[in-house]
């Protein structure tokens, strides 16, 4: 199938799902971290102090998610849509006034479950279930929402903190994710059906329990669990990390610029090879690998830029590999509930960074431990995907 036939037969669920994935930044790291330091200094907390609160919010959420998850195998997308955005919008609110360090850990919660969680979980699975064969396509499609996201929201939320404070930000994120959910409500697409199991591709029916014990699902775990550890952390802590590499704030600026335009091809290029031969899960880990380990070296613009070049490559094509990988491994009959355990485990593993950089970064610790034990999860993690056998349906046409 051409790309022309993929947008003319299912144009309206992967734009649907393309619009969840943008969505879902205002509950993404990147995007809640321009707010940190001045929460910090709202609520008087040290890095470490708010980076162990957004860990708290953001494992309880991933655990939540695990059985919320669910929900898409026998609820229609677009409620389960307008039902997060309208707690994303609550949760923005909650934010924006929290009068105690109980109630930023709630909005945090609300901003973690509704955003990073239900929205992004619901744009990638909703785009899983298509045919075997465009899946990978489709998938890199409704990722780039996620680029789109990071390349576009930051600017313009810097630029209402620098107008008006960053209390509107948030006030502007609650009115933007109540009124797409009206028009979600409104005009939401019918969700793609579960396509039947392809040759080789699992069909039975799959329990939580039979799937943490999977040798599978285990062997695909640290690599689940290493981008959105690694880079939440990364991004979390992004304005203390280059404060010590010194970075100017528009290098920054750039540098996440150029994370969002090295995802968008990484991202399709990824979607490409999928569907030409089957998930890749062997070497898309490598990129982030080695710029942790030239972490503590990237100093200045130039190694600003490069570190955020090679995150984006593995940022970008993750969602679409890891995916792909579980409908080809388990089908996509319960591909919600399959892929919410996979999302539970890469919240989970975020939200144990920022609390333990920032741990490090208020003891003067440097960088080089925090890139060396990085890199060298990332580097065990890719050997152990040469555990996985390669489905059957790898590479046929659906």
């Amino acid at each position: 199938m051409t790309a022309l036939d993929l947008f003319r037969e299912h144009g309206k669920v992967v734009g649907f799902a393309f619009l969840l994935a943008f969505l879902s930044s205002f509950g993404q790291t990147y995007f809640i971290a321009l707010s940190i330091p001045d929460i910090r200094h709202l609520h008087e907390l040290s890095h470490a102090e708010v980076g162990m609160l957004f860990a708290g919010a953001t494992m309880a959420s991933g655990l939540l998610l695990s059985w919320l998850g669910a929900a898409l195998d026998h609820r229609a997308l677009r409620h389960v849509a307008a039902a997060s955005l309208l707690g994303l919008g609550l949760a923005s609110l909650a934010l924006a006034g929290a009068p105690s360090v109980i109630a930023l850990t709630l909005a945090f919660f609300g901003l973690r479950l509704c955003g990073q969680g239900l929205l992004s979980h619901a744009a990638i699975t909703s785009t899983a279930r298509l045919p075997h064969g465009i899946r990978g396509r489709a998938l890199g499609i409704t990722t780039l929402g996620f680029q789109a996201g990071t390349a576009i929201l930051p600017a313009i939320a810097g630029w209402i903190i620098g107008a008006s404070g960053w209390v509107s930000l948030w006030h502007a994120t609650a009115a933007a994710s109540v009124g797409c959910a009206v028009l979600i409500l409104l005009h939401g697409p019918r969700p793609a059906e579960p396509t039947p199991a392809a040759p080789g591709e699992a069909g039975a029916s799959i329990t939580r329990l039979a799937l943490a014990g999977d040798p599978r699902f285990l062997a695909l775990l640290p690599a689940m669990m290493g981008p959105p550890a690694i880079v939440t952390g990364y991004f979390f802590h992004q304005r203390a990390i280059g404060d010590l590499l010194g970075w100017s704030l528009e290098s920054l600026a750039l540098a996440v610029a150029v994370t969002a335009l090295t995802s968008v091809a990484s991202s399709v290029l990824a979607g490409s090879l999928i569907d030409r031969f089957g998930a890749v899960t062997r070497l898309y880990l490598l990129p982030l690998a080695c710029a942790s380990a030239l972490l503590p070296a990237a100093t200045g613009s130039f190694g600003a830029v490069g570190l955020f070049l090679l995150i984006g490559v593995t940022s970008g094509s993750s969602n679409a590999i890891v995916t792909a990988t579980l409908a080809e491994l388990y089908g996509t009959r319960q591909l919600g509930l399959v892929r919410a355990q996979a999302g539970t485990v890469m919240i989970v593993s975020s939200a144990i960074t920022p609390g333990l950089m920032g741990f490090g970064l208020d003891r003067g610790w440097g960088l080089a431990p925090i890139g060396t034990v990085a890199c060298l999860f990332l580097l065990a993690a890719s050997a152990l995907t040469l555990c996985l056998a390669r489905p059957a349906c790898a590479g046929q046409p659906s």
